[in-house]
């Protein structure tokens, strides 16, 4: 069966999909270079495992992005599978990062949460797009008889 009704948009967001991801990554690698980030990993020791993981978890988002146009074109029967894990882990990685962060602040801030404020303040916006895409496209991947017929054989 042809790929149609709302598949095209989710094939639009597939093929867009590296091109954000690609932004993302560059700019968390220009960030990993940045002289204030330096001097408050120097600060906190932990800042610098956050970061870490925060830019291996990016690594790995850019990978799920990558392999979705080459499911998505292959109709290969992961593809619905690796979609809703891609968005599961979209949403999951701003949260365990600001989860990250909370703890180091409470270790080796005594209690101060000024940075934790100002990274659950930069994410909301993202946070509150993954869950409504994830409220769109999961039940969508699971329960559409063309996601059926186009990819689950």
């Amino acid at each position: 069966m042809a790929i149609g009704g709302l598949l095209i948009l989710v094939g639009i967001g597939v093929v867009v999909g590296p091109l954000f991801g690609g932004c993302n990554l560059y700019q968390d690698l220009a960030l990993v270079y940045d002289s204030k980030l330096q001097m408050v990993v120097q600060l906190v020791p932990a800042y610098k495992f956050i970061y870490g993981t925060s830019f291996a978890m990016d690594i790995a988002s850019f990978a799920f992005v990558l392999l979705l146009p080459y499911l998505f074109f292959a109709r290969k029967a992961t593809f619905p599978k690796v979609y809703i894990f891609s968005l599961v882990f979209s949403v999951a990685t701003p949260v365990i990062a600001v989860f990250l962060v909370t703890i180091a602040n409470s270790i080796y801030m005594e209690g101060t949460s000024n940075f934790s404020d100002a990274l659950q303040l930069l994410n909301r916006n993202s946070l509150i797009r993954g869950a409504i895409k994830c409220c769109v496209w999961i039940p969508y991947m699971c329960c559409s008889s063309r996601v059926k017929n186009a990819f689950v054989r």
